[in-house]
Order: C-alpha cells, then structure tokens, then sequence
C-alpha cells in the first residue's frame, strides 16, 4: 500500500501530556498518522 506525501494526516497531535495521580505518563508528545498507516504505542503494561 502506498501513501499520498500530499494527503493530509488522519491522527495529528501536538504536545500531548498524560497525568494520572502524581504521573506523568506522557510530556510532550508530537504524532502524526498519516492515512493508511498502522501505529501502535506499547509501553510495559501493554
């Protein structure tokens, strides 16, 4: 399969944090997804 370069992206986001509790379990995290793409995030709990 083969992705359009020009194609706007499916999934963007910028700067993204995550807090639970006193956590921060994402600081700052730019993304994007591009149509087509398959992405996945795994950290140690799965």
């Amino acid at each position: 399969m083969t992705s359009d370069a020009a194609a706007p992206d499916a999934v963007t986001c910028t700067r993204l944090t995550y807090t639970f509790g006193g956590t921060h379990a994402v600081d700052g995290l730019d993304l994007a997804v591009r149509p087509g793409e398959v992405f996945g995030l795994l950290g140690p709990n799965g």
